[in-house]
């Protein structure tokens, strides 16, 4: 994490992440299709196969750097759950837990906590003043 932010920021970034993951999945598959699509020479015998092989090199880097990008998102997504687990609080981590990994709804979490919507949202901000406190010295 290189800026200051708050807890609540950093744990929103959850909700982005699903999407970040799927385009560039998307990208990343259509920087390959690009690269080897249309019929090419199977035999080695014709240039179309050079061109392909020209064309896959000068996107492998490219294709690279998705992967990496995609592994950090997954990275990212790994340690926000893993420091959901760490808060000491039951109520507050399976608060957290359901609304930043399982990117439930506030209605969704009322209901499955047990709480009224305007209660679930009370408890999300003692819930994140708990996060914030144990955590991350990057968090203001």
């Amino acid at each position: 994490m290189s800026k200051k932010m708050s807890a609540k920021e950093y744990l929103q970034q959850s909700f982005e992440i699903p999407d970040k993951i799927r385009d560039k999945k998307r990208k990343r598959r259509d920087l390959f299709e690009l690269a080897v699509g249309g019929s090419y020479d199977t035999t080695g015998t014709g240039g179309r196969s050079n061109a392909i092989s020209d064309k896959v090199g000068k996107t492998a880097g490219r294709i690279a750097d998705l992967d990496s990008e995609i592994e950090r998102l997954f990275d990212l997504q790994n340690e926000i759950e893993e420091m959901i687990n760490k808060v000491k609080c039951e109520k507050s981590r399976k608060l957290l837990y359901k609304r930043y990994v399982l990117l439930l709804s506030w209605e969704h979490v009322a209901v499955e906590i047990g709480y009224t919507y305007r209660h679930t949202l009370s408890l999300h901000g003692d819930a994140l003043i708990e996060f914030n406190k144990n955590f991350h010295p990057d968090f203001i």
